[in-house]
């Protein structure tokens, strides 16, 4: 006795309810592939993208370069850059930037203040600018 074989939607949604709760079974349920091979092939690229972007984009492990030290080259070696040009500068801006909060945030106080209390005037037509 020969049963019909299951329709391509069934394997799909048996397929979906087995994946573990997770990155690939998010995208295969935001998908909905209409093919069980559609379904495993973004399962399976939804995983790799992920382990890809948790190591990184070249895959580099620093606790595993650290035990292969010496048996690698220094020239296949991510080699660290010297931001200190880059931080003094962007330090400066900071503290301006800060600066500039500062005073501004300083002023609508003050402003605030004295148009509560009626002695600082309104201009008329535009409402009050706060």
């Amino acid at each position: 006795m020969q049963s019909d074989p299951l329709p391509e939607a069934v394997h799909v949604t048996i397929f979906m309810e087995g994946l573990r709760t997770g990155i690939a079974r998010t995208e295969v349920v935001r998908v909905h592939p209409s093919t069980f091979e559609e379904a495993v092939r973004i399962a399976l690229n939804a995983e790799h993208n992920f382990k890809l972007v948790r190591l990184g984009w070249n895959g580099y492990n620093p606790s595993s370069a650290r035990a292969n030290s010496t048996s690698t080259p220094a020239v296949t070696r991510p080699e660290p850059m010297n931001l200190s040009y880059a931080e003094d500068e962007g330090e400066v801006e900071l503290q301006a930037a800060d600066q500039q909060r500062q005073a501004t945030s300083q002023h609508s106080t003050r402003a605030r203040s004295l148009a509560w209390h009626g002695e600082m005037p309104i201009p008329s037509g535009r409402g009050a600018p706060y």
